[in-house]
């Protein structure tokens, strides 16, 4: 989902990943998504699951369907 990874994209490493799908969750639902967060660290969007991880190679978080 093209938003949650435009908007992932403005945190850096700092922020933890409880911290950072709590704040994704908030904006995609002022969007107007139908959105919950899942064991603290998964965000479901639409009923896909988005699992966010820190991608050191990238130097970014990624959001990963599944």
């Amino acid at each position: 989902m093209k938003e949650l990874q435009n908007y992932i994209d403005g945190y850096g490493f700092g922020i933890s990943v409880k911290e950072l799908a709590t704040k994704a969750y908030r904006h995609l639902r002022s969007l107007g998504y139908d959105t919950c967060i899942v064991n603290d660290r998964y965000v479901e969007v639409e009923g896909t699951t988005y699992l966010l991880s820190k991608s050191r190679k990238n130097g970014r978080w990624i959001a990963k369907a599944f």
